[in-house]
């Protein structure tokens, strides 16, 4: 089972969709042929995106979040004495 954003797959089928957002199928479907929830099809079978779909759930990144998370993850990167320099700065 999906907890978080990270854990959504970047391509979806159309049984992700039901599951993550607990509706129906005939739901999923009706938005898509409405045109709400866009989907891309390979044939008749609908495939959805994960960034178009977190945008037709009104999700919105938190950038300060993850801006911080990228600065730890260089700032692990550094030596002792560059962490200590850096940590002084910060």
């Amino acid at each position: 089972m999906i907890k978080t954003v990270e854990e959504v797959p970047l391509i979806l089928r159309i049984e992700d969709v039901v599951e993550l957002l607990n509706v129906s199928k005939s739901t999923v479907s009706d938005w898509s042929k409405s045109g709400r929830l866009p989907a891309h099809y390979v044939g008749s079978v609908p495939f959805y995106q994960k960034e178009e779909l977190l945008e037709f759930l009104g999700y919105k990144p938190n950038k300060e979040a993850a801006v911080i998370s990228w600065l730890k993850d260089q700032l692990e990167k550094l030596s002792a004495q560059q962490q200590k320099e850096m940590q002084e700065i910060i």
